[in-house]
C-alpha cells in the first residue's frame, strides 16, 4: 500500500523544513512521502515589501506545482498567519484547495493543535524574529486565549539567517523558557527546528498535521516529538 503523499510549500531561504523530512524516524513514523515546492522569500518583517512575498495567488500557484504530483494533502510550510493575520492564513487555505482540489491547510493551523494537546494555556514562545514581528506572534497567541508567561524573540530579519543559530544554544533557549515546571514553548517559525523537551514546534507540528489530515497517522504531537529525536 502506496504512502500518502504530502506536498509543501516551502520559503525559498528555508532549508529546515526539508532537513526535516528527510528525518527516516519521523516520516516513516508518520507513514508518510514528501515533495515540496518554493516561493520566493528573502527577509520576514513589517511592511508591504516583506508581506507581498506571501501573496495569496503566489501560494496558490505555488499549490498548483505540487498538485501535479497528484498529493493528498498540501500545506504551506510558513507560520505567516501569525504575524499577518487568521484571515490571511485562512484565505491561503481556501485558494490553495480551490486551486487544486486537494485538501489543505498551513503551518499555523498545525501549530494550534500542536498547542491544544498541551493542556494548558500558559505557556512560552520563541521566534528567531526581530522585536515587532514577535510582538505580533505574542498577540496572536493572546488573541487565542494564551497567557504568554515568557518570551524570546532572536532579533533576525533575513530569513535564511534563521537555521545559523546554533542548535545548542537554541535548545538551551528553550530549556530555559520551559523553567523548572517544564511549561510549553511554542517554537514559531518552520525555519528552526529543536526536539528539546517542552518544545512545540513549528517545523514538526506542520509535518505532523499533514500526516493526520491525510488519515496516514493517529499520533499526537507528543509522539511525532520523540519521533523526531529517534525515540
Amino acid at each position: 500500500m502506496s504512502r500518502p503523499r504530502i506536498g509543501f510549500v516551502v520559503p525559498s531561504s528555508n532549508p529546515t523544513m526539508e532537513r526535516l523530512l528527510n528525518s527516516t524516524d519521523l516520516i516513516s513514523t508518520l507513514g508518510i512521502s514528501a515533495v515540496c515546492t518554493r516561493i520566493r522569500v528573502r527577509t520576514v518583517g513589517e511592511g508591504t515589501e516583506s508581506e507581498s512575498q506571501f501573496a495569496t495567488d503566489t501560494l496558490a500557484d505555488a499549490a498548483e506545482l505540487l498538485a501535479d504530483c497528484e498529493c493528498d494533502v498540501i500545506m504551506w510550510a510558513g507560520t505567516t498567519g501569525f504575524w499577518l493575520s487568521r484571515h490571511a492564513d485562512d484565505s491561503i487555505a481556501a485558494a490553495m484547495h480551490t486551486r487544486t482540489g486537494t485538501p489543505a491547510s498551513t503551518s499555523y493551523r498545525a501549530q494550534m493543535a500542536a498547542l491544544s494537546e498541551a493542556g494548558t494555556k500558559r505557556i512560552a514562545l520563541y521566534t528567531p524574529n526581530a522585536d515587532a514581528l514577535h510582538r505580533r506572534v505574542h498577540e496572536c497567541l493572546s488573541d487565542q486565549g494564551y497567557s504568554v508567561e515568557v518570551d524570546t524573540a532572536g532579533g533576525i530579519t533575513r530569513n535564511i539567517d534563521y537555521p545559523k543559530i546554533p542548535q545548542a544554544d537554541l535548545d538551551a533557549t528553550v530549556a530555559a523558557l520551559a523553567g523548572a515546571e517544564g511549561r510549553p514553548v511554542a517554537v514559531i517559525s518552520t525555519n528552526v527546528s529543536t526536539t528539546a523537551d517542552h518544545a512545540i514546534d513549528s517545523a514538526i507540528a506542520t509535518v505532523w498535521w499533514a500526516a493526520r489530515l491525510a488519515g496516514a497517522t493517529s499520533i499526537t504531537y507528543c509522539q511525532a516529538h520523540q519521533a523526531a529525536r529517534g525515540e
